[in-house]
């Protein structure tokens, strides 16, 4: 079974080293071209073959590097441990038309493994692919679950790159293993109902209510055999090999891992070489990354990329067990923190592998007074059913800091969003697990704008006496929200 795939698309020069280190051409056809003399090396992001990773996630220890080239060179495989690159083995290959060779390697420790090709003359890699005879595999089909709001282009691209891949075509392993389920929150898509792709029109629910919407979609097609489901956003950026080497994970893994989420990392979409995050810890929301702001193309990063815990996978490429979907509905948050209470409340560690990742423009393009509003609220409801509040008066100077803050700044929507936010937070469960979501979100603006400091004050009030009198309620009544929101699921 194919586990990896080595790829080496056209991309920039600043790219580059992200795929391969040294001079080489790829045509249109993904062929990589070497001229005489020249040598590239693979020990890079995309293309290392992690072992003691996949030994951890599948107990397999016999793996197999192929390959198909043709020309005169030389095509090594090295292992590099503890920063000691080994010589395992090499085959010459001369010949004038395409020739299939293969490695066996064994692997007992955390070693890295990549090849290196040498060209004696002109040479042409064409493929090369890590595979393990598998004795047995799991039967697996991902509903992958994606939530638009006027993104046309971008989806409809990367609805083409999907449906152009192996899982729709026919006579692979691949085939029928991947079903599209899109939630058009605008409903400015024609609508479609076929096994392999629905779309489907839905209010202006957010991002929760959207995938909301796509996890019971997939609840009701039993039919279908789901096994795993793949939340994505509308506007990320992706290689395919993310889904292939996402699908070997999901049919080879061990028995104890079949509870974890697989996480997709976040690289900038501006910086295409840098990693934003892996996977986050929440720390009562003062966010952690891990591996964050890394150079994936420096050779240093390569030994830690797979080894960093997080504690839950952003919804930008996140793929849950469906024994999960099937029992869980995400909280009503409309945008932000719904996925952070999900993956929290999953409990188990995510696992990341090196190329399962998507590109996305990060936080500091995506923020404004809307965002966050909903930002200080539904971080505030996280930290409430999670049981990680801080006390109330430290809450108290925290808040009334920030808001000091930003009338320094002079960024008054600002100030009043985060008003807002703790206001509504302070008055309860009510109004956050009744009200009509799009109605809300609509009036968000309105509220914001005609929000004065005046206002601000009876607001700032308000937040105070409730804080200090009904604070432990408050905290109590949030995780009761849990609760009754799956009364529908089960």
């Amino acid at each position: 079974m194919i586990v990896q795939n080595m790829i080496y698309p056209e991309i920039s020069e600043e790219e580059k080293e992200l795929f391969f280190r040294g001079n080489a051409l790829t045509d249109k056809n993904g062929i990589l071209h070497l001229q005489a003399g020249e040598r590239i090396v693979f020990d890079t992001y995309m293309n290392v073959f992690d072992a003691g990773i996949w030994r951890e996630y599948t107990g397999i220890t016999n793996w197999k590097i192929s390959f198909e080239a043709c020309g005169n060179g030389r095509i090594s495989l090295y292992r590099f441990y503890e920063g000691t690159r080994t010589l395992v083995s090499f085959k010459e290959i001369c010949e004038r038309e395409d020739v299939s060779d293969y490695i066996f390697f064994e692997e007992k420790g955390n070693a890295l493994y990549y090849l290196q090709i040498e060209a004696k003359d002109d040479f042409r890699l064409k493929r090369a692919i890590f595979s393990t005879e598998a004795l047995s595999k799991r039967d697996v089909c991902i509903g992958t679950v994606i939530c638009t709001y006027h993104r046309e282009k971008q989806l409809l691209q990367n609805l083409e790159k999907v449906k152009a891949s192996l899982f729709f075509k026919e006579g692979t392993e691949y085939y029928g293993k991947l079903n599209l389920c899109v939630i058009d929150n605008a409903s400015s898509l024609p609508e479609q109902n076929e096994k392999s792709l629905v779309i489907c029109h839905n209010s202006n629910t957010g991002g929760s209510g959207g995938f909301s919407k796509g996890m019971e979609y997939i609840r009701q097609h039993k039919e279908y055999g789901i096994t795993n489901v793949l939340l994505m956003d509308d506007d990320v950026d992706f290689y395919m090999e993310s889904f292939y080497r996402m699908y070997a994970l999901l049919a080879l893994r061990k028995n104890e891992m079949q509870n974890r989420v697989i996480a997709g990392r976040m690289f900038r979409a501006d910086k295409k070489y840098i990693q934003y995050t892996k996977t986050e810890i929440w720390n009562r929301s003062k966010i952690l990354h891990t591996g964050w702001m890394q150079d994936m193309r420096k050779v240093e990063c390569l030994p830690w990329m797979n080894l960093q815990e997080g504690e839950y996978s952003g919804w930008w490429f996140a793929c849950f067990p469906m024994e999960f979907v099937q029992k869980e509905k995400p909280l009503p948050f409309f945008l932000h923190c719904d996925d952070v209470e999900y993956g929290l409340r999953l409990g188990t560690v995510p696992m990341a592998l090196n190329g399962i990742q998507v590109w996305h423009e990060t936080y500091e393009y995506r923020q404004s007074p809307v965002i966050t509003y909903y930002d200080v609220r539904n971080s505030l409801i996280t930290n409430a059913i999670c049981g990680c509040s801080i006390g109330r008066r430290d809450l108290w100077a925290l808040w009334t800091q920030k808001l000091t803050d930003y009338l320094k700044q002079g960024n008054l929507e600002y100030y009043y969003a985060t008003i807002l936010g703790l206001y509504d937070f302070v008055m309860g469960t009510r109004r956050f697990y009744r009200e009509d979501i799009e109605k809300h979100h609509n009036r968000l603006k309105t509220r914001i704008s005609r929000t004065n400091r005046q206002k601000a004050w009876w607001y700032l009030k308000v937040i105070y006496v409730r804080l200090m009198v009904c604070y432990k309620k408050i905290q109590r009544e949030y995780p009761k929200v849990c609760v009754n929101l799956q009364t529908d699921v089960r």
